[in-house]
């Protein structure tokens, strides 16, 4: 069943620059068999398009299952869910979009971390995480000015439980450490549904902007900017 989540999200570095915030915002926990179709009024109420996700082809789930398979998971793929925000209001931008695959029975067979900068690069990560959710990988991405690629994450992505979704990442570089993270639940505040999908389309045009604002008041603060490497628009790692 497909979901509008309201979220909570994180972000907390304190060296060489103490810098922490804590926002709310939206996302969806979708079925990419069954996604939210709202028509001609997709392009206020949100739409879920290929080219948004995983090199760009028209379908999102075969482009996960396109990706695993490159990974040499092979057993049969069944349910495949997605968090991420909709395109709405001109932008499809999703910081992080998270796919739990699982096997026709509804075990665990992988979990792909999508990763988007806001220069037009993307990476994704293949994990299988142990029974806790815990997982790690190599940093691979320029996501932020301030950091550049050395460092690894540690991940703790679970399954999603009961509609709840919860994700945290911490990027480890010798002693220095930056951790983010979201959660998100259904909202429970008495609205219809239809208006939690109005609430929730602007998030990615919303986060779009707050990222930037954030990015320049830490260069105001004097945080050194790392150069950006060489990279193409979309790379898929595995």
């Amino acid at each position: 069943m497909n979901r509008v989540l309201r979220t909570t999200v994180r972000h907390a570095r304190t060296t060489p620059v103490d810098h922490r915030f804590t926002h709310r915002s939206w996302m969806w926990l979708v079925d990419l068999d069954h996604l939210p179709d709202h028509g001609a009024a997709a392009w206020w109420r949100g739409v879920f398009l290929g080219r948004d996700h995983l090199g760009g082809g028209p379908d999102i789930r075969d482009g996960v299952v396109d990706l695993i398979r490159q990974r040499g998971i092979t057993a049969p793929v069944g349910r495949v869910r997605m968090a991420a925000m909709p395109r709405a209001w001109g932008t499809g931008f999703n910081p992080l979009s998270v796919f739990w695959c699982d096997s026709p029975e509804g075990e665990p067979l992988a979990t792909v971390l999508e990763v988007h900068n806001t220069y037009g690069d993307s990476h994704a990560y293949v994990v299988q995480p142990d029974e806790t959710g815990t997982t790690r990988a190599v940093k691979e991405l320029y996501v932020s000015p301030f950091h550049g690629t050395d460092g690894d994450y540690a991940i703790r992505v679970p399954r999603p439980d009961a509609g709840r979704v919860q994700v945290g990442i911490t990027l480890h570089v010798g002693d220095y450490s930056f951790a983010a993270s979201v959660r998100g639940a259904p909202a429970h505040d008495g609205a219809p549904r239809w208006l939690d999908t109005v609430r929730a389309a602007p998030a990615a045009l919303v986060t779009a902007v707050l990222i930037r604002v954030h990015g320049i008041w830490l260069w105001a603060r004097g945080l050194p900017v790392q150069p950006r490497p060489h990279t193409t628009r979309t790379e898929v790692h595995l």
